[in-house]
């Protein structure tokens, strides 16, 4: 077989392999294009304030437990600032996958973040036990807002399934992040 000839061979099995792959790989280009667009639809309107509320708790939670490691803290306030990282990462990740690219912006959602951005410039310039304290009691006060605005406002809203078991999901962690916070509160 001369090289013409095999060039052309090469040729009719490139081409044949092509035609037997383009129409599934089409196919799949498709359907991931349909899922992409699925995901830019927003949920109802309980729905995605409470997930956008929830994903803005669950960063500042991190923020703030963040800089509470960066302190000199007791070991119990310690051990509770990395435990608000690990949960908190944790259920952030949980409500992104539930979210859709409209959810995570919202009036309530803003309104916790300026509340949030106050309690941490409080606490930024604090050392030592003054850090300590005033990082727990921001848990106690902070935790004890978002229990009362997930039973009073965002579960009561929730219209789809897996938003409101996400949230109930969420409720029971941070009922057991306040339970933990007031207990190292009495201590101190």
């Amino acid at each position: 077989m001369n090289s013409t000839m095999r060039t052309a061979l090469l040729s009719t099995l490139v081409a044949a392999a092509c035609a037997a792959v383009l129409p599934a790989a089409v196919a799949q280009e498709k359907a991931a294009g349909t899922k992409d667009m699925m995901k830019t639809e927003k949920h109802a309107a309980g729905d995605a304030t409470a997930l956008a509320v929830v994903a803005t708790v669950d960063k500042d939670e991190i923020a703030a437990a963040k800089l509470a490691l960066t302190k000199k803290m007791g070991k119990g306030a310690d051990d509770y600032a990395h435990m608000m990282v690990t949960e908190h990462q944790a259920n952030l990740d949980a409500t992104k996958k539930l979210a859709t690219s409209g959810d995570m912006h919202d009036a309530a959602a803003d309104k916790v973040k300026q509340d949030d951005q106050a309690t941490m410039a409080k606490l930024k310039p604090l050392e030592g036990k003054a850090f300590e304290k005033a990082y727990i009691d921001a848990m106690v006060d902070g935790h004890t807002k978002v229990l009362g605005k997930l039973d009073n406002e965002l579960l009561p809203k929730a219209s789809d399934a897996k938003v409101k078991a996400h949230l109930q999901k969420t409720r029971e962690a941070v009922s057991k992040h306040l339970d933990a916070a007031k207990a190292l509160q009495s201590q101190g």
